[in-house]
């Protein structure tokens, strides 16, 4: 699915991130999140989601994991000229990208699949 159909479909601004691999040979990162589907009106199911991207261009982590993967906001969007920007740790809460943000990941293109 693609990314504005998963910010619809999911509430992945908290979660769980479970799994995280990167293959250096094919450039790709993949992502496992514990997140929740919107369901109804006020309505949510936890689900797993796989968050893949292609053409990485960085990630930058410092993490000193007291929280066992757990994170309350991201910032992600996507421009077509510039790719995808996520961040599980945005300075500030902002939304937009920061110098400060961790967690930081940019990509050609992400897709997500629920598992």
């Amino acid at each position: 699915m693609t990314l504005n159909e998963a910010l619809k479909n999911y509430a992945l601004n908290e979660g769980q991130i479970s799994h995280f691999e990167f293959d250096f040979r094919t450039n790709k990162l993949n992502i496992k999140l514990l997140v929740r589907k919107h369901i109804a009106k006020q309505s949510f199911e936890p689900r797993e989601v796989m968050l893949t991207f292609h053409d990485v261009k960085l990630f930058e982590i410092f993490e000193d994991f007291p929280t066992n993967g757990q994170y309350s906001d991201i910032t992600v969007f996507e421009n077509e000229n510039d790719g995808v920007y996520v961040s599980f740790d945005p300075y500030g809460n902002s939304g937009i990208a920061h110098q400060d943000d961790n967690w930081i990941i940019k990509a050609e293109q992400i897709t997500i699949n629920e598992l």
